[in-house]
């Protein structure tokens, strides 16, 4: 095909300095709708503000829509109306080239030939002469073009100045009286039919706000001024193949099920989107007035289920898809981009949703260039369906008006807005600021942090997402919690308990930072159902939502597990849902984690505690059923509700009761006297026992409640009746309290005790984990015994106190045992000695400041001996860049021993300066302290480095690694083999052995009766005078002296028998062995 070469004169003054004008159109020369590759003109100060292209060659014959594009430094600005249309047709013996003329803000295309182009302009001799210039230089000459051209609009009063240059501010203004006045007629009765449409419109809706809908309004204040966020459980009720159900009539198969989602405690219930649709699941939303075309069931249908809805007490969430919007008509192109609302009930509604290429972003496929906005930064990007500019005023109001219609006359309550990073949040809070819903949640959907281990364990930055999109719309809005959901599921799947706390303790998803605009769930109709995009497992998900029913936020249940699961699994989901409604967590109740590791999740929710909750395959021991109560339970969960009596044992876990039921039945005074003494000394005694933190107090438990026994035995006594039971009681109350001591301080000591334990020492700590069990059961048991004994008036025996705290004493003493052989085997791995040096991240530090603990004072308590805490320049480099949320840290680490990582200049991070001051083999014999998982988990593969956590506030040493338990049997290994100065001597040695065996074996003679001793002095008897003496003095015989043989070393044995053993001792072990065995027989024989 031929092709003509075009040139375009633009006639264009509102341009500033740095801005361009470009042509950008339909065809590939023209950009093709591309302002970046679109077709560029140039200007000069002699022909501003006509703008001249190059010669474009375009197809003769063909159809051209293209625009006008000012680019500068501030963006594109395009011109507004309609596309030009310019049809390229020249005859063949015409020369193949073709100028066409056209005006900023104004339609049409012109020719060149049809006018005159201003070529050399006239002398100033010609025209008048301006004898001064209003806001030049000087005198200026008014230029005029030809008489021909003064009656087109293009024309301008050239202005100069006397040097000859063109005055631009003076040229841009064209003058009036050079306008068209036709056009100028036909432009102002248009608009005069547009205003009285205006006017006729607002007459219109002045009338249908005179129809009585009073009944409606009062209706949906009933149900909107009752909201409270901590009674909300929302049930998303469809999925993605529900339009197939109920022949057409969805909303009909729900109606059917109101009363038994009522009885379940379902408060809010979230529809599919009620618009007319070109896909039958309602997400291509056409005409928004249409709620007839729905494949989900008419608008009466509707309509009847949201009066039933809120005949129960449910509210109704309307499924709003505003992100995009698909055109039931074809423009000029066969772009389908013709929008019509549907509304035919209403004609005060005439024009609301009627839209066309305007309400579409700028450069996207179904635009024809008439928008006014390019996408926004916030703008994802869906390909299925135009994008809506929802900074066009218009599309605004439209909205709007069809946002406040479903509120009102339809009979919604809240919104669902769907893929909201499609938009600018700022429009939900306008839209819901007008629309006044009960409440509103928004789908922000974006990806996680992944790495070559797969899920991150630090996803601040995605929830951070969430809580800038809730601010931005002035919290007018919730959100879904996407990043619970996907924490929750992984750690769910690979049993990853762990990735249930962040570094500061907190649930990791939105619940944690802003719980109260969190919606919590497990699936939706694109994570789950037949689309199965990002599915929770099917065998994990009554954990999961064991997890979202006993959290803060919003829960929501996804219709197929309620559903289309089975009776059981519904039955579930209600014990849990009845679980939380009892209990009357507030949306934003606190969350306790007492334990978070691989294969357990232990949790208490709310202040006083409300509900406990545990996860995992790890059993989480029994709490004390005087203040909790069993909940529902399943595979691989389970919960416990608080009771709502006040609970009559004094514990840790819950508040101490004012008075014991059993004193109030002693009626004399004295009773009570004395039984207020015994309370009084009881509070004392527990509350002192609470305090037991490390294991030298605990040491002196024991003695402690042997002298209560024999203190209660004196008691029993001098008391009697129910001053009895009174006494049992108090000591069942010291008993039970230290043994929840024991619970929540000494099991997590004793859970992992360390390397080379043996399996006595293996079976004592079992029994550790187990007899706490049978000590509450036993302490609650004999304080039901003590009542009904004060019941029956009698006396109770010695057994009925004594016997149910033995079992106790044993289980103190074994955990004792089980902590020092934690301490000492750990010790021993790691070959430390006092001082231990601690090296202490900013993650510990940071979480010890919150739970209050001195990590100073406390450290050397744990491992019983000098510590030294250590930091280095790293991590403090590290809290300081956190600001404000890490002072406390960086202060406290700062007095710490700091040691020399070389990286003072340039610091790295904290967990690379830490691997590095380890080293592989940790030569320096450091403990490590941190609350990050994945420098633990680099670190356990690190023989002999003993890791520390605080297991919310109890400090932990966690359970030495494979490769650390290596490293010390190894290390008494080396012990037990002899060095290399004792090798030569070993047969020396045992032959030394062999003879000491040998000689001790033999009996040693008995010694000779010694003689007189000849140093001796006799004294003389002296009688007094006159005395005679009764008998005379004995006289001893004198023995003649023998020569006394001085005996060696080798005693009285003979010099053959010692011959006879060295020789052994030279032949093989085994030889030597028989012949001083065959002595000793010969020996036996004499």
């Amino acid at each position: 095909m031929a092709s003509v070469a075009v040139t375009f004169n633009v006639d264009c003054s509102c341009t500033d300095h740095g801005e361009e004008v470009f042509l950008v159109g339909s065809h590939k020369k023209l950009g093709a709708w591309d302002p970046t590759e679109a077709l560029p003109c140039t200007t000069s100060a002699a022909t501003f503000p006509r703008w001249m292209s190059k010669a474009a060659k375009l197809p003769n014959g063909s159809r051209i829509e293209f625009k006008v594009v000012i680019r500068g430094p501030r963006g594109n600005r395009w011109e507004h109306g309609e596309n030009r249309l310019l049809q390229v047709e020249l005859p063949l013996a015409a020369e193949a080239k073709k100028i066409v003329s056209l005006t900023w803000g104004e339609t049409g295309v012109k020719d060149a030939e049809d006018e005159d182009i201003v070529g050399a302009l006239p002398t100033a001799g010609e025209f008048f002469r301006r004898t001064s210039s209003p806001g030049g230089d000087g005198p200026l000459s008014k230029i005029m073009e030809p008489g021909t051209a003064m009656q087109k609009r293009g024309s301008r009063h050239l202005c100069r100045n006397n040097d000859g240059q063109v005055n631009q501010e003076m040229t841009r203004t064209p003058s009036l009286l050079l306008i068209n006045f036709e056009k100028f007629n036909e432009e102002a009765a248009r608009h005069e039919k547009e205003l009285d449409a205006i006017e006729e419109r607002a007459q219109l809706n002045r009338l249908q706000r005179k129809m009585k809908s009073t009944h409606l309004i009062e209706r949906m204040a009933k149900i909107t001024d009752t909201v409270d966020s901590s009674k909300m459980v929302l049930l998303q009720g469809f999925n993605w193949e529900s339009w197939r159900s109920g022949g057409g009539d969805w909303y009909s198969v729900i109606g059917k099920r109101i009363q038994m989602l009522h009885d379940m405690g379902f408060t809010d219930l979230w529809l599919p989107p009620c618009s007319q649709s070109v896909a039958p699941q309602g997400y291509l939303p056409s005409q928004l007035f249409n709620l007839d075309g729905s494949k989900y069931g008419s608008q009466a249908a509707l309509e009847t289920l949201l009066e039933k809805c809120h005949k129960h007490g449910i509210r109704c969430l309307a499924d709003i898809v505003i992100n995009h919007r698909c055109g039931d008509k074809q423009d000029s192109q066969g772009r389908w981009n013709q929008f019509s609302s549907g509304m035919t009930t209403r004609p005060s509604f005439a024009g609301v949703g009627d839209w066309g290429g305007w309400a579409i972003t700028l450069g996207d496929q179904y635009s024809d260039g008439s928008g006014m906005h390019a996408p926004d930064k916030a703008d994802g990007k869906f390909d299925a369906a135009p994008d809506i500019d929802h900074r066009n005023p218009k599309v605004q109001d439209s909205i709007n008006i069809w946002l406040r219609w479903l509120r009102l006359q339809v009979g919604f309550d809240g919104w669902r807005f769907d893929f909201v990073k499609g938009y600018g949040a700022e429009f939900v809070g306008r839209y819901c600021s007008k629309s006044h819903p009960a409440w509103a949640v928004g789908e922000l959907w974006t990806d996680m942090h992944y790495d070559h281990h797969g899920l991150c364990y630090n996803q601040d930055k995605h929830r951070q997402a969430l809580v800038d999109w809730v601010n931005a719309t002035g919290k007018k809005s919730t959100a879904f919690d996407f990043t619970t959901k996907g924490i929750l599921q992984e750690a769910c799947r690979l049993t990853q308990f762990w990735r249930l706390r962040d570094c500061n303790g907190k649930p990791p998803g939105l619940i944690g930072w802003l719980p109260g605009y969190a919606v919590t769930f497990i699936d939706n109709h694109d994570t789950g159902s037949t689309q199965r995009h990002w599915p929770f497992p099917d065998d994990k998900v009554m954990m999961g939502y064991a997890y979202i029913l006993t959290h803060p936020g919003i829960p929501s249940v996804f219709w197929d597990h309620i559903m289309d699961w089975g009776d059981e699994h519904r039955k579930k989901i209600a014990s849990l849902l009845k679980a939380r409604r009892d209990s009357g967590i507030p949306v934003d109740a606190p969350v306790n984690i007492q334990c978070a590791d691989d294969t357990l999740y232990l949790a208490e929710i709310g202040q006083p505690p409300a509900l406990r909750v545990a996860l995992g395959p790890r059993p989480a021991g029994q709490p004390d059923m005087n203040y909790w109560s069993h909940g529902p339970n399943g595979h691989g969960y389970r919960v416990w509700v608080k009771r709502t009596a006040t609970p009559q044992v004094y514990t840790s876990l819950g508040p101490t009761p004012e008075a014991t039921p059993l004193a109030s039945r002693a009626n004399s005074p004295r009773s009570k006297k004395s039984e207020e003494g015994l309370r009084v000394g009881t509070e004392a005694l527990t509350a002192e026992t609470l305090k037991l933190m490390d294991s030298s107090q605990l040491r002196k438990l024991r003695d402690r409640l042997q002298g209560m026994l024999q203190a209660t035995e004196t008691a029993l006594e001098m008391k009697r009746t129910a001053t009895n039971a009174v006494v049992c009681c108090a000591v069942l109350e010291v008993t039970s309290a230290a043994c929840f001591v024991f619970t929540s301080h000494g099991k997590a000591l004793v859970r992992h005790p360390g390397t080379g334990e043996s399996s006595a020492t293996r079976g004592t700590r079992e029994m550790c984990l187990s007899q706490n069990l049978v000590n509450l059961t036993c302490a609650a048991n004999s304080f039901r015994t003590m009542q009904r004994i004060s019941d029956a008036q009698r006396r109770p025996t010695e057994a009925d106190v004594i016997v149910p705290l033995y079992p106790f004493l044993c289980y103190v003493t074994s955990a004792m045992l089980a902590v020092s052989i934690a301490i000492m085997t750990t010790s021993a791995c790691v070959l430390a000695k006092e001082p231990y040096h601690v090296l202490v991240d900013g993650t510990f530090l940071t979480h010890a400041l919150q739970q209050r603990i001195h990590v100073k004072e406390q450290l050397p308590k744990m491992l019983e001996g000098r510590t030294t805490p250590m930091t280095t320049g790293c991590i403090l480099a590290e809290l300081r860049s956190l600001g404000d949320r890490a002072l406390g840290a960086a202060v406290i680490a700062k007095g710490y021993y700091r040691v020399k990582c070389g990286h003072d200049e340039h610091p790295i991070g904290a967990s690379k300066c830490i691997l590095e001051q380890i080293g592989r083999t940790n030569d320096r014999r450091f403990f490590v302290a941190t609350q990050d998982p994945e420098l633990r988990q680099q670190l356990r593969g690190i023989p002999g480095v003993p890791l520390m956590r605080l297991n919310g506030p109890v400090p932990q040493l966690e359970e030495p690694s494979d490769s650390t338990r290596r490293l010390a049997r190894e290390g008494e290994e080396k012990k037990r083999e002899p060095s290399a100065w004792e090798k030569p001597k070993l047969p020396e040695l045992k032959a030394k052995e062999v003879l000491r065996e040998a000689l001790a074996s033999k009996p040693r003679a008995k010694r000779k009766q010694k003689g007189v001793n000849p140093l001796a002095c006799k004294k003389s008897m002296k009688t007094k005078a006159g005395a005679v003496p009764s008998m005379p003095p004995k006289q001893i015989p004198a023995e003649p002296t023998a020569k006394r043989v001085r005996s060696r070393r080798m005693g009285n044995r003979s010099r053959a028998e010692v011959e006879a053993v060295l020789a052994a001792s030279k032949a093989t072990p085994a030889q030597g062995t028989a012949d001083a065995a065959a002595m000793k027989r010969k020996r036996g024989r004499r």
